[in-house]
């Protein structure tokens, strides 16, 4: 409430994008009057927050990885600093306690309150140091302190303006390993390994949008008509010839190369990008090594690290139809996409016994060999987080943005660099 009562000032800082939890709920409802609190807080289906204890479960967690709570009790853990955190949450207790119904005006005067001000509140050092992490520490300490200075070193590096340009830093600069901040330091290898998934990952989700629009676009298609539309896009080359015609992966130091980038340049055919994307994804498998393989696959034991659609199974594929045409390669895959789409439903599926309603939630439906698209497709990007972290970063001042919102050290960015 105290971030919609500010909004509209001067001072508010429009450049910081994340809304926080309930604030879309409570901008409508704040639209009409004041807000009642009880309704608001309720589990009754009317609140934004819909389990009976809110968002406790996340902010417990994210409070215990900070260590401002205890991990074994409901109890203060050994970073947490009753000072700075009264002087500013006080008065959001004393509201709390005391209103039952909230409109803009209570909030004259509690402009710092909003979570723009972050970074000039009385808690904004001690939130910084906790954000900063401990580079020394074992645990998620020692993770987020690595992977703050993994982001302030892209960004005194190298032009930062998205998530995309961090990630590009990670898969393919030389000087991700060398920059004094960063050597030595395990989350850099693994995050390489993490980054370089994420290309296969949004490549599999492209591919199958494609799919999907096809689909939507027909309303309905029989599957021999779906497989041959699909067919048909495919390169006129042998799998194993269209694999050895896709740039370098890396170069003889082992050092990775921007294939992916190269890849989805040399084609305007989205389908022909995704395959190449997923190929290049395959042959990485099988250069690295260390950390960076163990954040490219997973555990190597674990079942994900092989199963379907994972780098280990493309790259199996790829050998196992390597001296057949391209064509017959992608009709396979359309099947093992549209059987996947299927399986997945029907794990998720539901039946309610009182009113004999069965759910099964696939936006593509196949029945008697005819496809039809329930809901849209819209592939988004696997989420990343780096772009939050650094929003994070921003509101405690580890982190800034220039006019052209270029991303820089921030007035506590000592601390990360």
């Amino acid at each position: 409430m105290a971030t919609i009562a500010h909004q509209d000032a001067d001072d508010h800082d429009r450049r910081w994008s994340p809304d926080a939890h309930g604030g879309d709920y409570l901008r409508r409802v704040v639209r009409t009057g004041p807000v009642e609190l009880t309704a608001a807080a309720g589990d009754d289906g009317s609140s934004y927050a819909r389990a009976k204890w809110g968002f406790w479960g996340p902010y417990r967690g994210s409070e215990m990885t900070l260590q401002v709570l205890s991990t074994d009790s409901l109890t203060p853990g050994p970073a947490y600093r009753d000072a700075e955190t009264r002087a500013v949450l006080g008065p959001i207790l004393e509201i709390a306690a005391s209103a039952t119904a909230l409109a803009r005006s209570d909030f004259v005067g509690l402009e710092h309150l909003c979570l723009c001000q972050t970074n000039l509140g009385q808690d904004a050092a001690w939130l910084s140091h906790r954000f900063a992490g401990d580079i020394v520490a074992g645990g998620v300490a020692g993770v987020l302190g690595q992977t703050m200075r993994i982001i302030a070193s892209a960004i005194t590096t190298t032009a930062i303006n998205s998530e995309d340009d961090v990630a590009d830093f990670i898969r393919y600069d030389h000087r991700l390993l060398t920059h004094p901040r960063l050597v030595g330091h395990d989350a850099t290898r693994r995050w390489r390994g993490i980054t370089l998934r994420h290309q296969s990952v949004r490549a599999w989700r492209y591919l199958w949008e494609q799919i999907c629009g096809h689909i939507e676009a027909k309303g309905a298609i029989f599957l021999d008509e779906l497989r041959h539309w699909f067919m048909d896009a495919a390169p006129d080359a042998s799998v194993d010839s269209f694999v050895a015609s896709l740039p370098a992966t890396s170069n003889t130091n082992g050092q990775p190369l921007p294939a992916e980038s190269h890849a989805t340049n040399v084609s305007q055919d989205i389908v022909i990008q995704c395959l190449s994307v997923l190929a290049l994804g395959a042959r990485r498998l099988r250069e690295l090594d260390g950390l960076e393989l163990l954040g490219f696959q997973g555990e190597p034991h674990a079942a994900a690290a092989v199963e379907e659609l994972s780098p280990h199974w493309m790259a199996a594929s790829l050998n196992s139809w390597a001296d057949r045409p391209m064509t017959e390669f992608y009709g396979h895959l359309l099947d093992v996409l549209l059987n996947r789409s299927q399986r997945v439903a029907m794990r998720k599926s539901t039946f309610d016994t009182k009113t004999g309603r069965f759910v099964f939630p696939a936006r593509i439906h196949i029945r008697d060999g005819i496809a039809f698209s329930v809901f849209p497709e819209r592939a988004r990007p696997p989420v990343l987080r780096i772009e939050r972290l650094m929003f994070m970063g921003e509101q405690v001042g580890l982190f800034a943005r220039d006019n052209d919102g270029r991303w820089q050290l921030g007035d506590r960015g000592e601390l990360v660099a």
